[in-house]
């Protein structure tokens, strides 16, 4: 087989799973990036190297999340880039597992970082809302009733805790003075009845407008953007 093209390689591994069991994968492409061959899964990544360098003299592996490294024949196409090291602790089975397990975990406060965030974004939303209808905290707590709380509601504004979807849609009534509002639909009826896409202070927006057009003060196709 005449080497040709290059050949992309990387860590592979269950990212929602405690499976410690990693891969290394990837393909072989001709210069115009059409794809020649998938490799196959290597417990080694010396072993899909070695793939790699029968199919192309250009080939780069990935071990972790901070790029790819040269091994292909001779030096690295770019100055900065780093030579792939087969003594690399990395490219090992242990060495692997070590690293999916430090990629998970930078995953999982990556996430909750993000989850922190937008709790704290929906809840400085619910507060300015509140606060531009005149309504203190504990009155809008009562008007929600149980199971929600002052104390609980509190916790929302500050990003703390979270509020149900379907009491968002009740939250949003509660801003309408006189209550409890005549217009105002039941519990049972406020989540919208099909394919409505909402998260966030997205939720908050549909909310809001759902209200007004119940009330006859926005078009229905003012909905429409929720629409799946």
């Amino acid at each position: 087989m005449e080497p040709e093209g290059e050949v992309w390689l990387a860590i592979d591994f269950p990212w929602e799973s405690d499976d410690n069991e990693v891969s290394w994968s990837g393909y072989w492409a001709d210069q115009s990036h059409h794809l020649l061959e998938h490799s196959p899964l290597f417990t080694d990544a010396v072993d899909a190297v070695e793939w790699g360098r029968t199919r192309s003299a250009v080939v780069y592996i990935r071990l972790a999340d901070d790029g790819y490294l040269w091994a292909g024949d001779g030096p690295p196409p770019r100055e900065d880039m780093d030579v792939f090291d087969p003594e690399d602790p990395r490219a090992r089975q242990s060495g692997g597992q070590a690293m999916a397990l430090e990629l998970r975990q930078r995953a999982a406060v990556s996430r909750e970082m993000a989850d922190q965030e937008a709790r704290r974004l929906f809840g400085a939303r619910l507060r300015r809302e509140r606060e531009a209808s005149g309504l203190p905290l504990d009155a809008v707590a009562s008007r929600l009733g149980r199971p929600v709380t002052a104390e609980q509601l509190a916790d929302v504004e500050s990003g703390l805790d979270e509020l149900a979807p379907s009491l968002v849609f009740e939250w949003a009534w509660t801003l309408r003075d006189p209550w409890p509002h005549p217009g105002r639909q039941t519990r049972a009826d406020q989540l919208p009845p099909f394919g409505w896409v909402a998260v966030g202070e997205s939720l908050i927006d549909l909310a809001l407008i759902l209200v007004k057009v119940r009330l006859g003060e926005a078009d229905p196709e003012a909905l429409d953007r929720w629409r799946q």
